[in-house]
C-alpha cells in the first residue's frame, strides 16, 4: 500500500491529492494495527522469531510489520529481543538497525545508523545520528552500505 501512494495520488490536483493520501494512510494505519496484532497472537514462546528456526521469511516479514507498528512500546519490547540474535545470525543486522533507530528517533533521541529520514526544506535527510564521524563503521557493522550509498534511495522530494 506504501508504493501505490504516489503513483496512485500523481495525477490529482493539489487538494484532492492531499484528500486521498488521507484515506490512504488511514487504511494503511488500520492494516497496521491489525498486522501487528496477528504478530503478537504468533509470538515464539522465547520472544521473537529466528531465522534458522522459523524460517528467513517469517522473521523478515514479522519485523517488516513490527517496524511499520503503530504500537512503539512493542516496537521497544522487540528491538529488546533482536538485538542478541543478530550476533547469533538468527535476525538481520539491517532489520534490527533501521528498527532500533526508528525507536530511538520516535523517543526522540538520535539515531545510530543513520536509517531514519526526515523532510527538510523539501528534501530527505538522515534524521540526527549519534556520531556521524563513524556512522559507516556502525552501518557496515550491521551490514547496511555507506550513507552515501544509503542516501541515494532518497534523492526525490518529499
Amino acid at each position: 500500500m506504501r508504493r501505490a501512494i504516489d503513483p496512485a495520488v500523481a495525477t490529482l490536483s493539489d487538494g484532492d491529492r492531499a484528500a486521498a493520501s488521507a484515506v490512504i494512510w488511514q487504511r494503511i494505519g488500520e492494516v497496521d494495527a491489525a498486522n501487528t496484532a496477528y504478530v503478537k497472537s504468533i509470538l515464539p514462546a522465547d520472544g521473537w522469531f529466528r531465522s534458522r528456526r522459523d524460517g528467513a521469511d517469517v522473521a523478515r516479514n514479522a519485523w517488516l510489520i513490527v517496524q511499520h507498528s503503530p504500537d512503539q512500546a512493542f516496537q521497544r519490547v522487540v528491538v529488546t529481543r533482536m538485538r542478541p540474535l543478530v550476533a547469533s545470525g538468527d535476525a538481520r543486522g539491517p532489520d534490527y538497525a533501521l528498527l532500533y533507530d526508528r525507536t530511538e528517533m520516535f523517543a526522540g533521541r538520535p539515531q545510530l545508523y543513520g536509517s531514519q529520514m526526515t523532510c527538510v526544506s523539501g528534501r530527505w535527510q538522515a534524521a540526527q545520528t549519534v556520531d556521524p564521524a563513524s556512522l559507516d563503521r556502525r552501518r557496515a557493522d550491521m551490514g547496511l552500505p555507506p550513507m552515501a550509498e544509503y542516501l541515494k534511495n532518497f534523492e526525490g522530494g518529499c
